[in-house]
């Protein structure tokens, strides 16, 4: 199949915009998300925060393999999108997202701006 001329602008446009909102988000405003976070991280509101988010999913995980036994099922229904293990999975997922933005993002605008 082959793309027409303006959808390949439309896309290339598109990526254009992307890539100029990202650079807009990295120098101007991610130096203050990135400054509250470290805030957070420094706090000892931060120690709390991950103890609930191991807590619970640990605490869950074990009701899991009570009810349902010990098996690969059980891990696979504790890793799905549920009702149940939608707000433990978010908290999980936010603090992946802390660590990439510690130990990714920060050391690259560290060498950039260096």
């Amino acid at each position: 199949m082959k793309i027409k001329n303006i959808n390949n602008s439309l896309i290339w446009g598109l990526i254009s915009i992307v890539l100029i909102c990202s650079w807009y988000l990295l120098w101007f405003i991610y130096p203050y998300i990135i400054n509250n976070i470290l805030n957070f991280i420094n706090s000892p509101k931060f120690i709390w925060f991950l103890s609930i988010i191991f807590i619970s999913s640990f605490i869950y995980l074990i009701y899991l393999i009570i009810k349902e036994g010990f098996n690969k099922e059980t891990f696979l229904k504790f890793w799905r999108w549920t009702d149940k293990t939608i707000i433990v999975r978010f908290f999980i997922y936010i603090f992946i997202l802390v660590l990439i933005v510690i130990y990714i993002i920060l050391p690259i605008r560290k060498y950039f701006f260096t």
